[in-house]
């Protein structure tokens, strides 16, 4: 059985100009099952830009999955994408202090798992908007 891992990133990209950084993104992460939804204390939360959890085997396997959705942002977006840092760790209970903006899940959406009721929050019923970079490093 898979385990849930958070990964906390930075990215460093092109110009300035080219901001749409945060959705091209999160939509290529979420075809790597990386999601910036998340259920925590029973409410669903959006994550800030910067983390994003998905469900693998080890924590090798979770930064294989980033390297990998850094890849399709590259291809998707038509300029290199490059990640400051990244790290995983283990994220068995969440706990999401200074967020707000959490509600309960809806019911209609049911998954079988916290994995599959976040992706279906996230694609169907998101928390708010999609978390936009607070800092995004240009390249010289």
């Amino acid at each position: 059985m898979p385990d849930p891992y958070l990964i906390h990133f930075e990215l460093r990209c092109g110009p300035a100009e080219k901001l749409p950084l945060a959705a091209g993104f999160l939509d290529a992460a979420v075809e790597h099952r990386l999601l910036w939804v998340v259920l925590a204390e029973g409410q669903i939360q959006a994550l800030p830009f910067g983390m994003l959890w998905g469900q693998f085997a080890d924590a090798a396997g979770a930064l294989a999955a980033f390297g990998r959705a850094v890849e399709a942002a590259s291809e998707l977006l038509g300029f290199q994408v490059r990640p400051v840092r990244a790290l995983a760790s283990r994220f068995e209970d969440p706990r999401i202090g200074g967020l707000g903006g959490g509600r309960a899940p809806n019911p209609a959406l049911a998954g079988q798992d916290r994995f599959s009721l976040c992706l279906m929050h996230q694609l169907f019923d998101p928390p708010g908007p999609a978390p936009r970079p607070g800092r995004v490093r240009e390249t010289a």
